[in-house]
C-alpha cells in the first residue's frame, strides 16, 4: 500500500498573465456576442471554358460513333448545372448563399421563425451585449481584487515566516 501526506495543493495564475487573460476573455466575449454571418463568397469552382469544350468533344465523339443521340454532346456537359456566379477578382464559382437566404426568408414567413428573430435580435441588440460585457468586467474586477488580497496576505504570512527563522524548507 502506497502512502503520502495528505494535505492540499492550488495553482495559482501568475501576476503576468492575469491581465492579458482578462482581456483575452473580454475580446471572447465580445466575439461571441456576434451574430452569425455566413460565407458568402463562392464554395464550389466552376467549370473552366476548356473543361466544358472537353466534355462537349467527347458528347461529340460519342455521337460521331452512334453512341449518344444527335446533339446530346453539346448540351451534356452542362446540362442540370446552374450558371456560375461571379465574384470578386473574376472567380467563377457556386455558392450556397442564394439557398441560405431563402431558407431564411421562408423560416421567417412562419410563427416560430419570427418569435425566433426576435429572441435573436434582443440577445444581439447592442444594449445587452454592452450589459452583458459590463456585468463581466466588474465580476472579473471583484475577482481579481479578491485574488490580491489573499496572495498578499499569503506573501505577509510567508515574510513572517521567513523573518522568525521558519522556512518551510527547514
Amino acid at each position: 500500500m502506497s502512502g503520502g501526506k495528505g494535505g492540499s495543493s492550488s495553482t495559482e495564475i501568475p501576476e503576468w498573465l492575469k491581465d492579458p487573460l482578462l482581456r483575452n476573455i473580454t475580446r471572447a466575449e465580445a466575439i461571441q456576442s456576434q451574430e452569425f454571418t455566413p460565407y458568402r463568397g463562392p464554395e464550389v469552382a466552376a467549370f473552366s471554358p476548356m473543361q466544358v469544350q472537353a466534355m462537349q468533344n467527347v458528347g461529340g465523339a460519342a455521337e460521331a460513333f452512334g453512341m449518344a443521340p444527335m446533339g446530346y454532346g453539346a448540351q451534356q456537359a452542362t446540362a442540370g448545372i446552374n450558371q456560375p456566379e461571379t465574384f470578386a477578382g473574376g472567380i467563377t464559382g457556386y455558392s450556397s448563399m442564394p439557398l441560405y437566404t431563402q431558407q431564411q426568408q421562408a423560416t421567417a414567413a412562419t410563427p416560430e421563425g419570427q418569435r425566433n428573430l426576435a429572441i435573436r435580435k434582443e440577445l444581439y441588440s447592442p444594449e445587452v451585449v454592452s450589459a452583458n460585457l459590463q456585468r463581466f468586467k466588474a465580476h472579473a474586477a471583484a475577482m481579481s481584487e479578491a485574488e490580491r488580497g489573499s496572495t498578499s496576505a499569503e506573501n505577509n504570512q510567508s515574510t513572517a515566516l521567513i523573518n522568525a527563522g521558519l522556512d518551510a524548507g527547514e
